[in-house]
Formats: structure tokens, sequence, C-alpha cells
């Protein structure tokens, strides 16, 4: 090594994989009448299914009124 020069070895952070964004899709029913006006459910409860691209994926969900006919789709993939 040629005078004058100093070399410093620093301890390199380690490389951490990219973590895909992913984000909750929520589902709600809404009952309503043929005028739209807001009725009581006439059924107990729902089953909802969430499709991707016009295919199923598998992942389902029940609506009640126990659960205010709201349910969440969570860690779903967010794509372009």
């Amino acid at each position: 090594m040629k005078e004058g020069f100093t070399i410093t070895n620093k301890e390199k952070t380690p490389w951490a994989p990219m973590i895909p964004p992913t984000r909750a899709i929520t589902v709600t029913k809404e009952w309503q009448d043929s005028d739209g006006n807001k009725i009581d459910a006439p059924v107990d409860s729902v089953t909802v299914e969430l499709y991707k691209d016009g295919v199923a994926t598998g992942q389902v969900q029940e609506l009640t009124k126990a659960n205010n006919w709201t349910a969440s789709f969570e860690q779903q993939p967010v794509s372009a």
C-alpha cells in the first residue's frame, strides 16, 4: 500500500428482504328494499367469498347481525 493512504473497514448492515405490501379488504352488506330504503335483514347470515381478477380465492367470511354485516379479508397482497 502506498504511504499516506488509510483503509477503513466498516461492518455492512445486513440485507433485509423487502416485505411485499398488504392491505385489508373490508366488506359490508347493506340491506335495502327495491326503492333503496334501509330494511332489516331478511336472513340470519350471508357468506361472501373474495375474488381476484374474476377467480375465487377460497377465502370466505360470514356476515351476520352480530358483526354488523361487516368482515375484513386481512393481509391481502397489493397488486398493480
